[in-house]
Order: C-alpha cells, then sequence, then structure tokens
C-alpha cells in the first residue's frame, strides 16, 4: 500500500506556524478507498514517524492527524508524542460509549483532541467537553453562523480551514477565530508600513559571476570577504559536518573549495532568501526550500539537469514572498532560461515537475510513474518529501 502524505501549515493570529495537518492520499494507481483511515493513517505511523521521527517530520510543531474510531478505540495514538500530535477525531465517526472512554483516556493522559470539520449533531455532547480544538471549515457557515459558534464555543481552540484568502484570513480574525489553515498564506502579502527588504546587491553580483562560463573564485571569494555577515554563514557552512573535515577553514576562498562550485551556487540561492526573510513569510520559505530539494533529487533521478529543477523550486513562491509579480523578478535576477520560463508558467519540462510537486502538496492524487520516468529504479515520493523535509530543519538551523 502506497501513501504518500503532505503537511499544510495551521497558523497563529500572528501568523506564527502552530502545527501542520498531514494529508495522505494513496497514488492514482492505488486509489483511496472510502473507509481506508484506518489502514492509511496506520502505515503512516509505521512507515513514516516511526523511521524519519515525528519531530523531524513536524519540524518540532504539532502535527494534527486524523485518527479513524478504530484507532482511537485501539488507543494507536498513544504510541506517538502527546507533546507532538493533536488527535483529530473524524465527522462521521460513530460516537458511542467505547469511543467516549477512550477518548476520555486520551484526554487525561495530556493529549489534544479535535473535532474536525465540526457540525453539531447528536453524540456531540459527550465529545465536545473532551475537545480542545473545534475545527470547522470556512466555506460551511455564513457570517452570521461564524459569529455564533465562536461565542457559543469561545473556551476552546477554534480553527478555521479552507482559508484561501487574506481577505477571508482578516475577516476570521475579526470573527475571534484562533487558528487558520489554507493556502491564504502563499498569497502576496501587503505589508503595513514596511517593504520586503530588496536582494542583497553582493549576492547578485556573485550569482553574476558564477553564471559565466569559467566562473573566477578569486573575484568571488573576494565579493564575498567584502561582506562580514556573508563571510560569517559561509565560513560556518564550509565547517559543518556536511562539508567540514578535521581541519577547519578560516577564509572565504578557502570555504569555496571546500564546498564546490555545484553547492556554492545552491547556497547562494538560499542565502538571498533567508536575507528577506520575516514573519509572515517564513513558512513560504520553509515550503520553498522542501520544494527545491524535492524537484532536485526527482531531477536527479531522471537524469535531468538537477540545477535548473532545484533553482524554480526554490523560487516557486517568490512572487508572494517578495510582493512582486514574476515579471519583474526575472529582470532583476540572472536566471537561466529554462528556470524562467518555469516561473513565468510558459511550459517545459522544469514547470512540468513543479505543477507535479503543488498538487503533492495539496494533497491531490498524483501519477507515481511521473516519478519513475526516466529512472532505473522506483523512486519513493515519501522518502523524497521526508528527506527534503530533514533538510530543510537542518539548513534553517545553520541561519
Amino acid at each position: 500500500m502506497n501513501i504518500y502524505a503532505a503537511r499544510q501549515p495551521i497558523f497563529t493570529r500572528k501568523e506564527e506556524v502552530f502545527g501542520y495537518e498531514l494529508l495522505h492520499r494513496k497514488t492514482e494507481e492505488n486509489r483511496f478507498m472510502g473507509t481506508d483511515h484506518t489502514e492509511a493513517t496506520a502505515e503512516l505511523i509505521n512507515n513514516t514517524f516511526l523511521s524519519i521521527g515525528i519531530q523531524e517530520y513536524s519540524s518540532n510543531k504539532r502535527l494534527f492527524i486524523n485518527f479513524s474510531r478504530d484507532l482511537i478505540v485501539s488507543k494507536v495514538p498513544m504510541l506517538l508524542p502527546k507533546e507532538l500530535i493533536v488527535v483529530e477525531i473524524l465527522e462521521d465517526v460513530e460516537i458511542d460509549k467505547e469511543l467516549v472512554e477512550a477518548c476520555q483516556e486520551l484526554k487525561e493522559a495530556g493529549y489534544l483532541l479535535a473535532l474536525d470539520d465540526f457540525v453539531f449533531r447528536e453524540g456531540y455532547e459527550e465529545l465536545i467537553p473532551l475537545a480542545s480544538i473545534i475545527k470547522t471549515e470556512y466555506g460551511s457557515y455564513s457570517p452570521a453562523e461564524h459569529q455564533k459558534l465562536v461565542q457559543q464555543y469561545g473556551n476552546k481552540i477554534l480553527l478555521v480551514e479552507r482559508v484561501e484568502t487574506r481577505e477571508e484570513f482578516e475577516e476570521l480574525v475579526g470573527y475571534g477565530y484562533h487558528l487558520f489553515q489554507g493556502f491564504f498564506f502563499s498569497k502576496p502579502i501587503m505589508m503595513k508600513g514596511k517593504e520586503v527588504p530588496p536582494f542583497n546587491p553582493v549576492l547578485l553580483q556573485v550569482i553574476e559571476e558564477l553564471n559565466k562560463e569559467d566562473p573566477r573564485y578569486d573575484l568571488i571569494a573576494q565579493k564575498i570577504e567584502n561582506d562580514l555577515s556573508l563571510t560569517y554563514k559561509f565560513l560556518k557552512l564550509a565547517n559543518t559536518i556536511q562539508f567540514g573535515s578535521k581541519f577547519p577553514v578560516d577564509t572565504a576562498k578557502e570555504a569555496m573549495v571546500r564546498i564546490g562550485l555545484e553547492s556554492i551556487r545552491k547556497w547562494i540561492y538560499i542565502l538571498m532568501l533567508q536575507d528577506i526573510k520575516f514573519n509572515q513569510n517564513s513558512e513560504m520559505i520553509t515550503n520553498s526550500l522542501i520544494r527545491a530539494k524535492m524537484m532536485e533529487m526527482i531531477a536527479e533521478h531522471q537524469k535531468n539537469k538537477k540545477s535548473h529543477f532545484f533553482l524554480a523550486g526554490l523560487f516557486s513562491e517568490l512572487d508572494a514572498i517578495t510582493g512582486k509579480p514574476f515579471e519583474i523578478l526575472a529582470e532583476e535576477l540572472p536566471l537561466s532560461p529554462e528556470v524562467e520560463k518555469a516561473l513565468l508558467r510558459k511550459g517545459g519540462k522544469v514547470m512540468e515537475m513543479l505543477y507535479y510537486i503543488l498538487n503533492f502538496e495539496k494533497g491531490k492524487l498524483v501519477s507515481r510513474d511521473y516519478v519513475l520516468k526516466n529512472g532505473k529504479e522506483e523512486l519513493n515520493l515519501s522518502d523524497v518529501y521526508q528527506y527534503s523535509i530533514e533538510w530543510s530543519n537542518k539548513l534553517l538551523e545553520l541561519k
């Protein structure tokens, strides 16, 4: 049974990440059928969390997981750390004495319970006191009904999902909701009284030199050494376990030799994103890093030029991060024609893979054949995703 899982962020009113909901689907060739929630969640716990570790998968945030009645009654949630998961009770679960008693035991053990897609029905009067979080969908209620729900259950943590625009987010904040889930966060940010910082001109100069047929190490090293912050970051990177040895380096040129040209290109672009990071766009940057690594790994498997795919993934949300359309960004940044074409959504192999990854992130059905294309052996998409999360977590620790 091939289960693929992606995570969708859940935000506070301040747009800080509170946690992630696990979105899991089968591949197109092994389609998800009606009551497979028990089997799917059990397989995810066994194959994903027990191998990679739930801390890595959730980036040490809470992970919202759908549990069926059978799993709850069997006390499966207790296999996972209570401080890192939220037990979501599905909206169509059969409510009986056995389920209520199991939920009571989970609550007493310190687990957070959430009622998913909440619409009051018979039996909920026993579950509501046990739940810490009530989840509802934006489109399921009128404005008046949203306000009534907030007034009635204001003593709970109220989470609303399928929030797709910033206007909806602001509206729901006004009603009094506490947590928000949806793709509103990936929409362009209108900063009040604050502009997104411009790209570091030194980085742009370094990129321009790196894109030449025969880039000069000494010139690049000189530009890096003229920027104290950039020098510190490069030395720190060169002396990490990934690149380091028992002999530390202490000059930018030595760091460049150790890291290598291909990796330098990658890290320069990453540093460019880190320089324009702030609270409201931090999750977009995290997503971009995961997406870039996934695209790089799949491209390598398919024997494609992985640097183009990595960069397209990394810059795939740059319009939302900076508030500038891609047409303007394409003029500001020295991009290859393949990457520029993908970001402008003008077709090509790079754009094709970008759309594939975007669909995967949204929990849509994806074809396993695409990942296998031109590859001699199967590439497990879940493994790629998990590794990319681990990689991005370690990368963000280097800042």
